[in-house]
């Protein structure tokens, strides 16, 4: 019986959600040194790695996760033998209908939260790539984090200046102010 491309991503993707060591990761790994595409293509993936290291800390998740996302998606369009797009629609369904969340405290953690861990394993796949450049750029000073110690008051207590602390300041404030609906 033949399978549908859906199908095959489907079947490639199970098990690898927190395997790393799963053949499909692996697979990308091997697509990110070049094995698929040749050393222009590696040579391309460390280039574009090193850029997103030299660019500092600020921003440094999202560029990371954007990377990573890219190259998954192309990885499996190109085993899969189709389109970019159709790939990662069938990337995103899969997370959102086969994701096991046994275990799990109310409130259950959405779908996207386990594709955000998935791509959390990519780019540490990817960043084995350049992992010595990566450990000497976050010595220098645009990883430097130390100035940005500030902090948010409240009445009551000072928090860490993170967007976590600052909702919950504003929030505190828009309670005792009584502007909460």
């Amino acid at each position: 019986m033949r399978q549908t491309i859906k199908q095959r991503i489907f079947d490639d993707l199970k098990g690898s959600e927190t395997d790393s060591n799963h053949v499909t990761r692996r697979m990308f790994r091997c697509w990110l040194e070049g094995s698929y595409l040749g050393e222009e293509h590696y040579r391309q993936n460390v280039a574009d790695l090193k850029k997103i290291c030299d660019g500092g800390l600020k921003g440094f998740g999202i560029r990371m996760h954007s990377w990573a996302i890219n190259q998954f998606t192309r990885y499996t369009a190109h085993d899969a033998q189709c389109s970019y797009g159709y790939a990662q629609k069938c990337i995103v369904e899969f997370f959102k209908t086969r994701v096991n969340k046994e275990g799990f405290l109310e409130p259950e953690p959405e779908w996207d939260h386990f594709l955000w861990l998935y791509t959390e394993g990519l780019v540490d796949d990817a960043l084995d790539l350049i992992e010595e450049y990566y450990y000497k750029a976050r010595t220098s000073p645009k990883w430097d984090n130390t100035k940005k110690k500030k902090y948010v008051k409240t009445d009551t207590t000072i928090y860490p200046n993170t967007d976590f602390y600052k909702d919950l300041a504003l929030y505190q404030e828009r309670l005792k102010a009584g502007r909460l609906h």
